[in-house]
């Protein structure tokens, strides 16, 4: 197609198949549009931490509550095991 307009016998027919737009703006102003984070890494953090203590009824001093009672659990078993070894008696 552009071998045939391109061609100096046709050049009549290529000039009226031309169009020539004009464009114009109303005003020259410009729109800067920015955007921002919403909120920020720790605004994140602690709104996933609030929601799951929220859902899930734990906070961090219910965890170190377990933690605590677990470690107590532990240390009066092992103190009990030593004692019935050191009065050399037998579980009952």
């Amino acid at each position: 197609m552009s071998e045939y307009y391109l061609n100096p016998e046709n050049k009549e027919e290529a000039v009226s198949d031309l169009v020539k737009v004009d464009i114009f703006f109303s005003s020259t102003a410009i729109t800067v549009t920015s955007e921002e984070p919403l909120m920020t890494e720790f605004d994140l953090i602690s709104s996933i931490g609030g929601t799951m203590g929220l859902f899930l009824g734990i906070s961090l001093l219910s965890i170190c509550e377990v933690i605590q009672f677990v470690l107590i659990v532990c240390y009066s078993l092992i103190c009990k095991t030593t004692e019935i070894k050191t009065n050399n008696q037998y579980p009952v």
